[in-house]
């Protein structure tokens, strides 16, 4: 804490918005191993359960058509 509030004293905003995005980087990344290691485990948890090859299921989104619009 008393090294956020020297680098806002020496750097100022620029300074604070360095730290805010260095700390959403940390929690993002950590979000995302998370997220893997879910995933992997959730993987090799189906594949012990089936006797099946893994196939990766495809995902599709219908869009609805792109509307004109007029501007006056």
């Amino acid at each position: 804490m008393i090294e956020i509030v020297e680098i806002a004293k020496k750097y100022g905003a620029t300074g604070l918005l360095a730290v805010a995005v260095w700390w959403q980087n940390t929690r993002i990344t950590d979000i995302e191993q998370r997220l893997h290691n879910c995933y992997e485990a959730r993987i090799m948890e189906k594949g012990r359960t089936s006797q099946n090859f893994h196939t990766t299921e495809r995902l599709i989104a219908v869009l609805p058509k792109r509307e004109k619009f007029v501007t006056l």
